[in-house]
């Protein structure tokens, strides 16, 4: 037989009652590198960086995401594009919020919340260039967390 598992704890910003007020678009290179419909690696890789933006207050502060898209290839082939982007959104919370939970909001909340605009941004983006659609998977929440570093952090502080 085995054990239940113990229940997930809620984030540790849940309380704060953080709202994404705005999300913009800040840049978008995207340079064609091989004529579209031309045969290409479909391998693709991206590299993410989360961070803090602009000014903050009390109740509101900004995250940017910036997307790198890369291809890796055992052939050698050349990549079909060249794309990185960058959006950003604007939160507002009711309340101040600590700056070590701002922290782990800018690095783990944040990018999820703005990955559906980011995912949607590069398949746009893909499609008006003539490539086939480019669907970004889905944030694995605890590779986000293992990158931060701040997982390890918030177990402690929890117990």
């Amino acid at each position: 037989m085995t054990e239940p598992k113990p229940p997930m704890r809620p984030s540790p910003v849940s309380e704060f009652d953080i709202r994404l007020r705005e999300v913009r678009v800040v840049s978008i290179h995207f340079q064609v590198l091989q004529r579209p419909g031309s045969e290409f690696d479909t391998n693709v890789t991206f590299d993410i960086k989360p961070s803090s933006l602009g000014a903050q207050t009390d109740t509101s502060f900004e995250v940017l995401l910036t997307l790198k898209i890369g291809f890796s290839s055992s052939r050698r082939k050349a990549p079909p594009f060249d794309a990185e982007f960058a959006m950003c959104g604007l939160y507002e919370h009711k309340r101040g919020l600590p700056a070590d939970l701002r922290e782990y909001f800018v690095n783990i909340n944040g990018p999820i919340m703005l990955w559906p605009y980011m995912r949607e941004l590069v398949t746009s983006i893909t499609t008006r260039a003539g490539y086939p659609p480019l669907v970004l998977t889905t944030l694995d929440v605890a590779k986000l967390t293992a990158a931060s570093g701040l997982g390890e952090a918030e177990r402690q502080r929890q117990r």
